[in-house]
């Protein structure tokens, strides 16, 4: 590129492409026990969210047999339906959050809420105390441990990053 052409390319193009002058970050070691740490706990934390809403037929099947006895199943459905959504919506938020405070204190609270729905759950015997315990607080409360542990993990993980998300995301997967 000649000097005449570099003079009509916006700032920020000639920045990106005179990368290469300036010198290379120190090669660190990727895998230390703290990223090792990282990646259990991410790990742990979408089992802990993410396997609940795999699960869901058993929960449906168990509430509509013992404890929702008068409801039937498309209403007992809208508790899983909701409870993913809820997560999907409340991640942006979380997110923005994670960029303020970081992800101890979310993980705290996701952690809590997620211990909290899965407790009230257990004392619940009418359909609103269900849908409010499992959907709402429980799907807000997994992003509360999703969200974080996604964007924990990427910053530990530059090279290996799709690895990292690969051990974490399996959980995903529905056999």
């Amino acid at each position: 590129m000649s000097q005449s052409d570099e003079k009509m390319l916006p700032e920020a193009v000639t920045e990106s492409t005179n990368t290469s002058t300036q010198s290379p970050a120190k090669d660190e070691k990727e895998l230390t026990n703290r990223s090792a740490f990282v990646l259990i706990g991410a790990f742990c934390a979408f089992f802990c969210s993410v396997g609940f809403f795999n699960a869901w037929g058993i929960f449906q099947e168990y509430y509509h047999a013992h404890q929702l006895l008068k409801n039937s199943e498309f209403d007992i459905l809208w508790i899983g339906s909701f409870s993913i959504c809820a997560m999907y919506l409340s991640s942006p938020a979380v997110g923005i959050t994670y960029d303020k405070v970081g992800p101890n204190m979310l993980l705290i609270i996701g952690s809590i809420g997620a211990l909290f729905a899965i407790l009230m759950v257990s004392l619940c015997n009418e359909y609103y105390q269900v849908f409010l315990a499992q959907a709402l607080v429980f799907g807000v409360s997994s992003a509360f441990l999703v969200t974080p542990s996604l964007s924990t993990l990427t910053k530990y993980f530059r090279k290996n990053r799709a690895l990292g998300m690969g051990i974490i995301s399996w959980i995903w997967l529905d056999y």
